[in-house]
């Protein structure tokens, strides 16, 4: 029915009688569109004021009165404490007797405060699944699309939900796709969908590369609305400051990162994000934009800035301690200096870890430094280990509660297959490779093929699936200090297609080393896995190729290929790892440069 024939909703007088079947959503919608909040209240209360209103319909109108009264404080921010907000809106929610419209429409505004960590004390698996309904029952194109996007949104800053990174990602594809929809929200979910790419968090997807979503942003700048259009800016000055995308000049590159960071147009997270990066260009001495006393003070900032996601902020700390011994001012005490001297020498302390929890093993000979699991010999991997297609190998790592991951190249017929098919892709086509160029298919391949699986919390995924192998009875169990330690074939976690850093390192070690071993050779050189802190903090591991003329950083989980003999590639490397990190690597590839 049109509006105007059911009331006079300016002067709140009933024009007729008024029944169950009055349209009051098309109604409201309409009148909240046109008039401000307040104007809509009051609209309601002179309804509410007919004393003859039937009794449903009274409801209706007193759930829009509820949503709109929560709507208005909200507005004027009248609410201390953002849970009554939300309860406000979960009373509309949870009343059956109201329409589906509007109470889809209370889940969508619960939805807005979760995202922006409003309402902290509701699950968001919850408000997803709230969304989904809508989605799934709203007829309102609009509506379906906020709601897509807000769920998109929830999940990109919630991985560790029951809807899996992949099904998001698809969802996005849909409304990028669908030409009925509004042009500036289907760049909006292209804009979420590189997000979730640039935070390998993508899926099995060919399509979901860094260089595409650095496409995509460079396309959104040029044509989105101007908020969007500077956020995707910000992502693109962030890949290249990662070294994710190759940037020409730092020089520039830092002087758009100092003007970001001083930017009251963008969000303070993107701000802080900028200054962030910005500090970490001049302490790796990519730029000279600032003194090494101001990146100091700006890293300081960044490592108690409440806008920063927390492993920003952890990461800005640790380079404050990694690089303190470059500051002239800064008043370093004796024991954090003695933090940084102490991780020029991480990869030499983790491989007295690793051999000290082996020399536990009942299994392990130190004479002929062997760990023997199911009468097969494996040597543990350190950095002396460069055999990795012809001989069994184990990853031991030096946690005492992480897998051993066994790598028998007899007893791999997932590997081998998948080895199989690389060989084929490299001889099928004849043109001329270089060493570069084999690396770089073979880091796709891995990413791409074998471990194709990058939906939900990966590490969380993986340490629940090393806990449920711990019961099954054809793995071998190590007793280590009361802790079961099993040892896993790299085949198993293959064929669920996932796999962490370690996995990656040692699957790409195998068959870099195999192409050497053919005849002819695809790769003339020698493979090493690189283990080391980074400037982050965290642990990791990769692998790394080294001939007469290059030495190639190849670091398959965060899809880096890099010859590390330039010096342009070498910053980026400094800026990503850190500086100590990758001279570390170069030393140890030293040793292995004229094979």
């Amino acid at each position: 029915m049109n509006p105007t024939e059911g009331y006079d909703l300016v002067n709140g007088v009933a024009s007729m009688r008024i029944t169950q079947e009055c349209d009051v959503h098309t109604l409201l919608a309409s009148a909240i569109r046109n008039e401000d909040i307040n104007r809509a209240v009051e609209q309601l209360i002179s309804i509410l004021s007919i004393g003859s209103l039937e009794k449903n319909f009274k409801q209706v109108v007193e759930g829009w009165l509820d949503f709109l009264q929560v709507e208005k404080m909200l507005l004027y921010g009248l609410y201390p404490d953002y849970e009554d907000a939300v309860n406000g809106y979960l009373k509309v929610s949870k009343n059956t007797k109201l329409p589906d419209a509007l109470r889809l429409k209370a889940d969508q505004a619960i939805a807005r405060l979760c995202l922006k960590g409003k309402c902290s004390f509701l699950a968001v698996d919850l408000v997803i699944e709230k969304l989904l309904r809508l989605i799934g029952t709203s007829s309102d194109r609009w509506e379906v699309m906020e709601a897509s996007l807000l769920a998109s949104k929830l999940l990109l800053a919630n991985p560790k939900t029951s809807i899996t990174d992949r099904q998001t990602v698809q969802f996005l594809q849909l409304i990028i796709d669908n030409k009925n929809f509004n042009e500036e929200k289907r760049l909006e979910a292209e804009y979420i969908r590189a997000l979730f790419i640039c935070q390998d968090r993508a899926g099995n997807d060919k399509n979901a590369t860094y260089p595409k979503a650095f496409e995509v942003f460079q396309r959104i700048k040029m044509i989105a609305h101007s908020a969007l259009c500077s956020l995707a800016d910000c992502q693109m000055l962030f890949m290249q400051a990662k070294g994710v995308i190759p940037c020409g000049d730092y020089d520039l590159l830092a002087q758009a990162l100092l003007a970001k960071s001083k930017d009251k147009e963008i969000p303070l997270e993107m701000q802080g994000y900028a200054a962030y990066h910005l500090a970490d260009l001049v302490l790796t001495n990519c730029t000279k934009v600032l003194t090494i006393d101001e990146a100091h003070a700006l890293m300081n900032r960044s490592c108690t800035d409440e806008s920063l996601p927390e492993h920003i902020r952890k990461a800005a700390t640790c380079s404050l301690k990694q690089f303190s011994p470059q500051f002239s001012s800064s008043g370093y005490s004796s024991e954090e200096k003695g933090v940084y001297m102490h991780v020029q020498s991480v990869e030499y302390e983790r491989s007295l870890q690793m051999k000290k929890k082996i020399s536990r093993f009942p299994n392990y000979n130190p004479t002929t430094k062997t760990l023997y699991v199911n009468r097969i010999g494996y040597t543990p991997i350190t950095s002396k280990c460069s055999s990795f297609f012809t001989h069994p190998t184990a990853s031991c790592g030096a946690a005492s509660e992480r897998e051993v991951i066994l790598l028998d190249p007899e007893n791999s017929p997932l590997l081998n297959e998948h080895f199989t098919k690389i060989l084929k892709i490299l001889s099928e086509d004849t043109k001329k490779r270089g060493t570069l160029e084999t690396i770089k298919i073979v880091a796709d391949y891995v990413y791409n093929t074998i471990f194709w699986d990058k939906s939900g919390d990966l590490v969380l995924q993986l340490k629940n699936y090393v806990n449920e192998l711990k019961s099954d009875t054809t793995i071998h169990q190590i007793e280590d200090s009361g802790t079961k330690v099993p040892c896993i074939p790299i085949d198993r976690f293959i064929s669920k297609g996932r796999g962490v850093c370690r996995h990656h390192s040692i699957v790409t070690a195998y068959i870099l080393d195999g192409l050497t071993k053919q005849r002819p050779p695809y790769l003339s050189g020698a493979v090493q896995i690189v283990r080391d802190t980074l400037k982050s903090g965290s642990g990791h591991s990769w692998a790394a190729f080294v001939n007469n003329s290059r030495k190639v950083h190849t670091d398959t989980l965060l899809r880096i290929v890099s010859d590390i003999s330039d010096p342009g590639n070498r910053k980026m490397l400094e800026s990503h790892y850190g500086a100590d990190v990758v001279e570390r690597m170069v030393q140890k590839l030293n040793r292995y440069q004229n094979i």
